[in-house]
């Protein structure tokens, strides 16, 4: 596959994702290829790599590019055997899991304040690989790094990374790298650098609304570093160009109104709309019929530079114009409930003699064990596929997992993770954050995500099933969540905002910052607190999620986006930002709390600018803004999981088995939503 891959992220349902990195290092969604670039085109945007096709070959390494140790010597090769484009590309060997074979560019002058993309494609035989961007100061210490991760196997994938250069930093490289834990063969092709000078970045809150006479479309956007001005807008093949300050004119003799919001002023001598530099404001056109692309959650619209051929490309949510097309969903329905049964029949091959299934992570690729989280996927995806088909064995699957859940669930009611992990492995370096060894949490150590994960299975097993052992073990796990020492902490004296802990409240850093707004937690457990305040009446869950809800609510931007954890404040994967806004959105809509569900709306729009678009499956979520027609996402995300399905029914070959859970829970979801019956 040598054309280059769409990124598009899958907005999930609920919050199930992979424990990864942490301070500053997060691996993103495997399908979102990293951490997604910018909403808008650069400018200046050059390649800074020397030999960045890998094409110039000397004593069979990349020119320019130089290994990363001494134990990658004789695991890294030019190769010819999988290429992206060109004749060459460069394969990393990962014999063992104690050797992390890399390949790093040439150091490449930068400037401290500006922020710089880097992108390559990397294709897994078997394994995992990484893409890192580093920074590096005037004594050649390198201070800063970020990192995508690619899980998938037997296809090229994009990973793309953006970062600002540090204070200090003097240089920057890329590195190829397979992580140290990691068994497996990588090939790495088509590498970039470029500083990212953004002339225009899109904002969330872009809709375009179907109306009873008229439709009406809303895009935001600010200036950078420059002023901008713009003459005209594109919209599914209709210009409309501006015409006075209230008016804009299309062919045919269109006529329509605009309104401006924020810092957007008409030039009446230019023709033009214009925003000062590092000023934002929206633009509403209505008045006329638009006429989007059927079938599609979000659809793309273009503002254009006056006096320049610059184009800005806007995603907008297109709502009120259809509803999912469930009739055309189900042709598909046959396969996917075969990929899901192949999928069910794969993890039990993994199911140990205590009920478990074993879980193959990603950092940890040769050592699996009965996560929590990834036990949680298991049990769901077999419940929901036992719902579609009315199997007994699948119904027997889901409640065997849930049972172990029950039986491995802690005294303290939290869910432990089965791996050490400390600093060497991405979680936090510094040394007081471990107080029992200084290295790291041992194996067994509760985690706020994956309590929340189990705890969400499990009462949609007593829902499922209405055994209350299951509902009593998901209140067990939220009074640990809310009460442990470990848990929930308010975050001021009038105890209005508060925040739960990623893991302990052991400081991570020598000024005694705590693991408390990494916001996916508390997006995680709104959802939680909202699915158990509905079962069960506890108004003691609506103190709580109210005061998370504001807290995350306070940390959402101006441009809708929100960052990863209050120590990476550049850094705002998408995935996380989700489970975020869902969370939000949830518990807005439980508390008929609108401003609530706007913002958390408005944060779709501004991640569908980010991934270009976003990959929308969930109706709730299609409903909320608006009503969003997903029919060609859920079919996109059906035909990827059917044609990469594995021989043996899994998607990544046993090296993230999590990712393996996720895509049956998946697929079993989006049966029951198109109402599809076996």
């Amino acid at each position: 596959m040598n054309g280059k891959m769409r990124r598009r992220h899958v907005l999930r349902l609920g919050g199930l994702v992979t424990v990864a990195g942490a301070l500053g290092v997060q691996a993103a969604p495997a399908l979102a290829g990293g951490h997604p670039s910018p909403a808008s085109d650069p400018v200046g945007s050059d390649n800074l790599l020397a030999n960045p096709g890998l094409e110039d070959v000397v004593d069979d390494l990349p020119a320019a590019w130089n290994l990363w140790n001494a134990d990658s010597r004789g695991l890294v090769r030019s190769s010819t055997e999988q290429v992206h484009g060109g004749a060459f590309s460069v394969r990393l060997e990962d014999p063992s899991n104690t050797v992390g074979p890399g390949l790093r560019s040439a150091f490449v002058p930068v400037t401290p304040g500006l922020s710089y993309q880097a992108s390559a494609f990397s294709y897994n035989v078997s394994g995992s690989s990484q893409l890192l961007l580093e920074f590096w100061n005037a004594d050649r210490r390198r201070i800063s790094a970020s990192t995508a991760t690619n899980s998938t196997t037997g296809t090229w994938q994009e990973l793309t990374l953006e970062a600002e250069a540090p204070a200090e930093a003097t240089h920057a490289t890329v590195l190829f790298y397979c992580p140290a834990a990691n068994v497996g063969t990588a090939f790495f092709d088509d590498a970039a650098l470029s500083a990212v000078r953004w002339k225009v970045s899109i904002w969330g809150g872009d809709y375009l609304t179907r109306g009873k006479a008229t439709d009406t479309l809303t895009v935001r956007v600010a200036a950078q570093k420059d002023p901008v001005a713009f003459d005209r807008v594109e919209a599914f093949g209709t210009v409309l160009t501006f015409v006075d300050k209230h008016r804009v004119a299309g062919p045919g003799g269109i006529r329509a109104r605009w309104s401006s919001s924020g810092a957007f002023r008409w030039d009446a001598k230019a023709k033009a709309v214009t925003l000062p530099a590092n000023e934002d404001g929206g633009l509403t056109i209505t008045g006329l019929r638009f006429h989007p692309s059927a079938r599609e959650a979000f659809v793309s619209v273009s503002v254009h530079e006056a006096h320049g051929d610059q184009d800005h490309d806007v995603w907008v949510a297109a709502g009120g114009f259809a509803t999912p097309d469930h009739a055309a969903e189900r042709q598909l329905a046959p396969q996917a409930l075969a990929a899901a049964r192949k999928a069910s029949d794969y993890l039990e091959t993994r199911r140990t003699s205590d009920g478990g299934v074993l879980i193959g992570h990603s950092t940890w690729p040769d050592d699996p064990q009965p996560d929590p989280q990834g036990n949680a996927a298991v049990a769901t995806g077999n419940l929901r596929l036992w719902q579609v088909t009315g199997e007994a064995r699948y119904r027997d699957r889901a409640v065997r997992t849930l049972d172990w859940l029950v039986d491995v669930q802690l005294p303290n009611g939290g869910f432990g993770f089965p791996w050490a992990w400390g600093g060497d492995r991405g979680h936090f370096t510094y040394a007081g954050h471990y107080p029992e060894n200084g290295q790291n949490h041992p194996a067994g150590t509760p985690y706020a995500i994956i309590t929340s994960n189990a705890a969400k299975a499990l009462l949609e097993g007593y829902e499922a099933f209405g055994r209350p052992e299951y509902l009593a073990a998901a209140e067990r796990a939220t009074d640990y969540l809310l009460h442990d020492r470990n848990g929930f902490q308010w975050l001021d004296d009038n105890h209005t905002r508060g925040s739960i802990p990623y893991c302990t409240i052991d400081p991570v850093d020598a000024d005694g910052g705590r693991s408390t707004n990494i916001w996916n937690i508390d997006g995680s457990s709104l959802e939680l607190f909202a699915h158990l305040f509905r079962i069960t009446g506890d108004r003691e869950l609506l103190t709580y999620g109210d005061a998370l809800a504001r807290n995350l609510y306070a940390h959402i931007e101006p441009d809708a986006s929100i960052a990863y954890a209050w120590y990476t404040p550049t850094y705002k994967p998408t995935g996380y930002a989700q489970i975020c806004y869902t969370g939000l959105l949830t518990w807005g809509q439980l508390r008929g709390r609108d401003p609530w569900v706007k913002r958390a709306c408005d944060g779709y729009t501004w991640m569908t600018n980010v991934d270009r678009p976003s990959l929308l499956l969930w109706e709730d979520q299609a409903k909320a803004l608006g009503g969003l027609d997903n029919t060609n996402a859920v079919l996109e995300y059906l035909e990827t999981k059917i044609s990469t399905q594995l021989e043996d029914g899994s998607w990544t070959g046993g090296a993230n088995t999590r990712s393996d859970a996720s895509g049956l829970t998946t697929l079993a979801a989006l049966l029951k939503q198109m109402e599809f019956h076996a």
